[in-house]
């Protein structure tokens, strides 16, 4: 079955949030903000059987360019929760 097009694109989780708990939408969301107390009580998780996405992250950073302490610190972030998945 072929999809849908895409109604809406959202960079923002409570936006996304806001739009599909405000009437009957469908969309996709980590399962962990899905299943999260605040927003269980507005959604409904359709079971599929294909089972759920993986999820893969990936970052990239030039080695011969300074990095903004900003994007250091969330460098150091994503390190350290990948260590503790492993």
């Amino acid at each position: 079955m072929k999809p849908p097009p895409a109604g809406a694109l959202v960079n923002s989780t409570l936006g996304l949030l806001s739009i599909i708990a405000s009437g009957n939408h469908v969309g996709l969301l980590p399962y962990q903000i899905a299943t999260h107390p605040f927003a269980a009580q507005y959604l409904d998780i359709v079971p599929v059987a294909e089972g759920p996405l993986k999820a893969r992250l990936g970052a990239l950073a030039r080695a011969d360019a300074a990095l903004k302490p900003s994007v250091r610190h969330f460098l150091a972030h994503l390190h350290r929760a990948a260590h503790h998945l492993t």
